[in-house]
């Protein structure tokens, strides 16, 4: 079970689905996500939102704002793949080595019949005790790939696939006559609700692809009146250098296109944003009770950590910065700032870096170099430092070439092409 407050999803795991490889996909982008045993792990919606109700309950952020999903796969096949992996991985719960199919249904135990006597249903994942539908996409699990890649577009995720937690046995021996039509007939429910998979999809994919923001409220910052708030930029630019005149140069130039509103130094306030969202994130108390989904009490030392979403915090205070800090001009569509600092530890300019990126909306990230000797004395005490910075520029970009650009100020100062090359990576041209 996983929960993206920023991408506003919420994935109910299925067993024997590839849940241990969504999750690998999609944890990155989770606030919340249950792993570990069995009974943590796969807790279906009916289970999720009065767990996690300290979440949903609060207003905009109700389960019909967010994206519920899971994958459900054929009844037979589901319990053949059980069969398979108990009888052939080492798992806790292992079925005796030569255990046939038949023998394994004749046990009835936890895999078919749950322990007060109710059939194990897939359905019991999506649908709530009334029989309503709770979930928006179902995924037939013949269907995994194309579907999971179509929904990680529309909430702007990667999409790569591995396959974890695979059955050694592969085949299941031949049945007796007349059990598979057993099999069909005891999972009745769940067949009805497969039939009803392509229908209920295509209303949900409509959905999501047509407005994603349909899974997202509209939130207005409180004490804000609707005359005073500034509109949200499309994209932001960040420029970084350690020499002024060569960040300068940059800003200067940006901002001779009416569209672009490129602030300059602000004594670096957004790398205190950064700090304070980090300082959420890694305490691992706050970690463990947000995960836990358990509602600390009044007197508790963390009373309250359980609501603390650090890239939900981290999205608020940069919205927020965007529109206090930047202020973007009126007809302006991409805001940003250049930014003066020059962090001799890289590792501090890679969470900056990465924070930028991350929270604020569309980014681009400009670094620009230049020759050290013309790089004021100020900041040229130890060229190792200056050194340090042009590796970590490069390697960044290198990491990430679709949202950073390198410049070298002296190409810039003598070759059109640079300029060119800016205008193409910002896609402004």
């Amino acid at each position: 079970m996983l929960i993206g407050i920023d991408k506003r999803f919420v994935f109910a795991a299925s067993t024997k689905t590839a849940s241990t490889s969504l999750e690998q996909v999609l944890k990155p982008h989770a606030d919340i996500f249950r792993s570990g045993s069995a009974q943590r792990k796969h807790i279906g919606l009916p289970e999720i939102f009065p767990t996690y109700d300290f979440l949903f309950s609060q207003p905009g952020y109700g389960p019909d704002s967010f994206f519920k999903f899971g994958v459900m796969r054929d009844p037979f096949d589901w319990i053949n793949s059980w069969y398979r992996y108990r009888l052939g991985n080492k798992v806790e719960s292992p079925l005796p080595e030569g255990m046939s199919f038949a023998d394994f249904w004749a046990l009835k135990d936890w895999n078919i019949l749950r322990g007060d006597g109710r059939k194990h249903l897939q359905r019991d994942m999506f649908l709530g005790s009334d029989g309503q539908l709770m979930a928006d996409v179902i995924i037939p699990y013949d269907r995994l790939d194309d579907m999971f890649r179509d929904i990680c577009a529309e909430l702007e995720m990667p999409a790569g696939l591995p396959r974890a937690n695979v059955s050694r046995i592969r085949e299941t021996q031949s049945l007796p006559d007349g059990l598979e039509e057993e099999i069909r007939a005891f999972y009745a429910d769940d067949y009805k609700l497969y039939a009803e998979l392509d229908a209920i999809n295509a209303e949900g994919m409509v959905r999501l692809r047509a407005d994603r923001r349909a899974f997202r409220p509209v939130r207005q910052a409180s004490g804000t009146s609707p005359g005073s708030v500034v509109a949200a930029p499309e994209g932001h630019v960040f420029v970084f250098s350690y020499c002024p005149e060569a960040g300068g140069s940059i800003q200067t130039h940006l901002n001779e296109r009416p569209e672009f509103c490129i602030r300059g130094e602000n004594n670096d306030a957004a790398l205190h944003l950064m700090r304070s969202k980090n300082a959420v994130a890694t305490n691992p108390e706050m970690t463990a009770l947000r995960r836990s989904g358990k509602k600390t009490a009044a007197s508790a030392r963390r009373y309250g950590a359980e609501k603390v979403f650090p890239r939900e915090y981290g999205r608020a205070m940069a919205a927020a910065f965007t529109q206090k800090v930047l202020k973007p001009e009126p007809n302006s569509r991409i805001a940003g700032f250049r930014s003066g600092l020059t962090p001799w530890d890289t590792g501090v300019l890679h969470r900056y870096v990465s924070f930028l990126s991350e929270h604020f909306e569309n980014t681009r990230i400009v670094f620009v170099t230049r020759q050290h000797s013309d790089v004021a004395a100020a900041n040229r005490d130890d060229p190792d430092r200056l050194d340090s910075i042009d590796v970590f520029y490069r390697s960044y970009r290198d990491a990430h070439p679709d949202r950073c650009h390198l410049i070298d100020y002296d190409l810039w100062q003598s070759d059109p092409q640079t300029q060119e090359d800016l205008t193409a990576f910002l896609g402004e041209g």
